[in-house]
């Protein structure tokens, strides 16, 4: 989520520039405490709570809308709601961005192991790819075999 945003590469460019003196492993710690303090920082100012941004863009682009029903068609209005659909479109890609960083964040932590999540993620997998029945005109194939062959075929 992060590096889609430009903003990001010049914080930790910045982070990273500040001189401190010291072991090679002191610069290198201190330079990391700096800039995770930066980053969050950071963080809040520019993305703030991802879905409470989400909820306002589709509250402003309701009151709008509700507007121009109540008022009519107005050119400004018809350009605001725009403004506030491009704003709604950016803070849901933000939010898919944020939840698949989170599911891979999942899958690092558990994914590895022979734990639950991990069969469960497996058995989802397996379940989405099988095709259970296929339709050949007025015939329904049921059994794996029908369908493998019809689909060679």
């Amino acid at each position: 989520m992060w590096l889609h945003n430009l903003d990001c590469r010049r914080v930790v460019s910045e982070a990273w520039r500040v001189v401190v003196h010291g072991c090679p492993m002191f610069v290198l710690s201190h330079k990391l405490r700096m800039l995770k303090k930066d980053l969050r920082h950071w963080n809040i100012h520019v993305f703030g709570d991802v879905h409470q941004r989400v909820k306002n863009a589709y509250n402003a682009v309701e009151v709008i809308q509700t507007f121009i029903n109540e008022s009519g068609l107005d050119a400004e209005l018809l350009n605001q709601e725009n403004m506030a659909q491009n704003d709604l479109l950016q803070a849901l890609m933000v939010e898919e961005t944020f939840w698949m960083e989170k599911t891979r964040l999942n899958w690092h932590l558990h994914g590895d192991r022979n734990t639950s999540f991990f069969h469960k993620v497996t058995k989802r997998r397996q379940v989405t790819k099988s095709m259970t029945l296929l339709k050949d005109g007025e015939r329904i194939l049921t059994s794996q075999v029908d369908i493998g062959t019809h689909v060679l075929n």
